[in-house]
């Protein structure tokens, strides 16, 4: 049967290597970027459309190979292959990040996630050259295989740049800062930043929407507040002028949510700590996504200053800034150690104030 000119042009091996090298480079560029868009700054639509570039390409690779196999194929059948490999990409994908999840942290589980898809496509190159090299002869075609696991090993190095310690990262974030000398007058704890202290934990730790917050049951504490009777068991001021403030809230299940806060009127700080104690006679309901802060710090045009972790590099605890705008930003752990990717110390600072926290302890 003569073959069509298309079909020609499909099964030319300058097509093969045109659709490898546009699908490799794809993929890598959805590699090197998932890690910053799943972790660092979490953005839906770029994981989407990184997520649609893996399974597309590999849906499509897979219908390639078939037709290098069998350049005889009606065009029809090239669907299954695509939908095959399309589905089979997206189930290990999906299903194994699922799994990870539950058990290492998100950088990790991004890390083996994304080398499902490049494995895949690696050996669909592979596949392709030898059907390629069989019927055409072509054996520079062969050379694709070796730049494809090359790739691959590429891509994965790539994604680990914009994790702290990374061009990538150093590149979305300034390494370099000039700050003024504040004068002792300037530096001095002001009646104002006394006020705001007082008022967070009064009113912002404690109040109507507490600044912690945690899941029983699926449920958020924060939005069900109206299941909880709370309790003030202690307010008390110091001759010093430091507030101590301890606060229950008592569900009708036993469960008893507890803050126990301190205002240093010294240092216009604020510390506390959530503790959830049941003290029902039966199990609770599973406990889950506690938050010891989940609120609002209203500031004007905001930056962040924190600093990268340890990787025994020379520029472990570096000092980093961003400015936040309207972006959002995450910071995550590996295996739950505090000050491994960033130190849990964070300066928010704006035109109208700013706000120094510290998570946990390091």
């Amino acid at each position: 049967m003569e073959q069509s000119k298309l079909r020609k042009a499909f099964l030319s091996p300058w097509f093969l290597l045109a659709a490898q090298v546009v699908s490799l480079g794809a993929v890598v560029a959805a590699a090197a970027f998932y890690t910053y868009a799943n972790v660092i700054v979490y953005r839906l639509w770029k994981i989407v459309l990184i997520d649609l570039t893996f399974v597309l390409c590999s849906g499509g690779m897979l219908a390639l190979t078939y037709l290098q196999k069998e350049p005889e194929a009606e065009a029809l059948h090239l669907l299954f292959p695509f939908a095959l490999g399309a589905g089979l990409v997206a189930a290990l994908f999906f299903g194994t990040q699922a799994i990870l999840n539950l058990y290492v942290n998100r950088t990790i589980s991004c890390l083996i996630g994304i080398s499902l898809p490049l494995a895949f496509i690696v050996a669909c190159v592979v596949a392709q050259d030898v059907f390629s090299v069989k019927r055409n002869g072509r054996v520079f075609l062969s050379v694709g295989a070796a730049v494809a696991l090359a790739v691959y090993v590429g891509a994965l190095f790539l994604s680990l740049l914009p994790l702290p310690h990374g061009w990538a990262f150093k590149s979305f974030s300034k390494g370099t800062h000039e700050f003024d000398v504040a004068s002792a007058e300037e530096y001095r704890i002001t009646a104002t930043d006394r006020n705001a202290g007082r008022r967070w934990l009064t009113e912002s730790l404690v109040g109507d929407a507490p600044a912690f917050d945690f899941r029983l049951g699926g449920e958020r504490f924060g939005e069900h507040l109206s299941d909880w009777s709370a309790a003030t068991v202690l307010n008390e001021t110091t001759e010093g002028g430091d507030v101590m403030l301890t606060r229950t809230y008592t569900h009708s299940s036993g469960v008893e949510a507890r803050v126990e806060g301190r205002y240093y009127d010294e240092t216009a700080t604020v510390e506390w700590t959530v503790y959830v104690t049941n003290h029902g006679a039966a199990r609770s309901e599973i406990l889950s996504d506690l938050y010891a802060l989940d609120g609002v710090i209203p500031v004007a045009d905001p930056t962040v200053y924190f600093s990268g972790g340890s990787a025994d590099a020379n520029d472990d605890y570096a000092l980093y800034s961003r400015d936040l705008g309207s972006h959002d930003f995450t910071f995550d752990t590996v295996k739950g150690r505090t000050s491994m990717l960033y130190l849990p110390f964070f300066n928010l600072m704006g035109e109208n104030g700013g706000a120094t926290v510290g998570i946990g302890w390091s």
